[in-house]
């Protein structure tokens, strides 16, 4: 089955985010040249399709595209047609090599890099002889990393002129929580194609649930996104989405959310407006104390000062607090003071 996330310059349509646009712009300005290129992101947001995308659009879209895994490969193996791990380490001739999780290279593979790196710059039309430890390499690179490489590169713990020979174009790939705009455009296209490739009809993710998707945090990014889709529309029996193969994590919250709330019962108003604030505070956010609790008790007083007409004096003892408490907490949430009754 075709992954949808492959096709990042269709998919460009329905996202949304401007941090996404500037990614696609700049892939679109690699494609059209043979510069190497370096793209680093969390896992599962979808590098290794970025990667494919570009050389798609590029002029070498009809020759080989070839995934080195930079975590499984041995060195010995790069540049002389010997096996890594059952992989072939020859390069794609006049294709595009991509160098996959470029920073699980350790120092041996990053040495026959650097100077296959260096061949692809300086001897793409040269015939190496007999002696020659790599073959002239007239392919495009592309690498990919989950991690910040320019600090192993100042601490010495990754080769300088290997991570300065690829990051020619850089483009950084954000994670999906941090482009939450993007989710529910990417959801609706992935359901889609889901149903057109496997065949079925069943029914749009809709209400409570897809505000809980939008707000999940998505720690493995747009993978674990298609993941969870597919899993829904393959265990659909029929037009119904078969939500109850969703992780409780994301069923719960949307089931809290369409509950109904008994407005005669304090407690209850209480309970519902925490979970309220909760789905609707991005689940990694580190506030969600001040995020509730300080706009419930901006409000309290917002309506005891109306209460006691703006006086202070009797707004203060109502909520049971100090006048200079209150002062300073009316002056912390940057309320208007009401006039006072004369």
């Amino acid at each position: 089955m075709t992954h949808p996330a492959a096709d990042f310059f269709s998919t460009g349509a329905v996202l949304v985010s401007q941090a996404m646009r500037d990614v696609l712009r700049i892939a679109s300005l690699a494609a059209s040249t043979d510069a190497s290129v370096l793209i680093v992101g969390e896992m599962g947001t979808g590098k290794h399709w970025l990667a494919r995308a570009i050389h798609q659009a590029s002029s070498r879209r009809d020759q080989p595209f070839q995934r080195w895994d930079c975590g499984s490969i041995a060195p010995l193996g790069i540049g002389n047609g010997e096996e890594g791990l059952g992989r072939s380490c020859s390069p794609p001739a006049s294709g595009t090599l991509f160098l996959d999780h470029l920073d699980r290279a350790d120092l041996p593979l990053q040495d026959r890099l650097s100077q296959f790196v260096f061949n692809a710059g300086e001897q793409a039309d040269a015939h190496p002889d007999s002696s020659s430890t790599l073959p002239a390499a007239p392919c495009r690179l592309i690498a990919a990393s989950s991690l910040d490489l320019l600090p192993p590169v100042e601490e010495g713990r990754f080769r300088s002129d290997l991570f300065w020979g690829v990051n020619v174009i850089p483009i950084l790939l954000p994670p999906l929580r941090e482009r939450r705009e993007d989710i529910l455009p990417l959801i609706d296209h992935f359901w889609k194609v889901l149903n057109r490739q496997i065949g079925k009809q069943v029914q749009s993710l809709e209400g409570p649930l897809l505000t809980s998707l939008e707000n999940y945090p998505w720690p493995g990014n747009i993978d674990q996104l298609f993941s969870y889709l597919q899993r829904v529309i393959v265990c659909s029996e029929g037009s119904e989405p078969a939500i109850d193969f969703l992780p409780e994590s994301i069923t719960g919250k949307a089931k809290a959310i369409a509950e109904p709330v008994n407005t005669a019962d304090v407690g209850s108003l209480t309970t519902a407006v925490v979970q309220q604030g909760l789905q609707t505070i991005a689940e990694d956010a580190s506030d969600v104390h001040s995020q509730i609790v300080d706009r419930v008790e901006r409000e309290v007083i917002r309506q005891v000062l109306l209460e006691c007409d703006g006086v202070q004096t009797r707004a203060a003892s109502r909520l049971g607090m100090n006048r200079n408490t209150l002062h300073k907490k009316i002056k912390d949430y940057g309320m208007d003071q009401p006039p006072s009754a004369s």
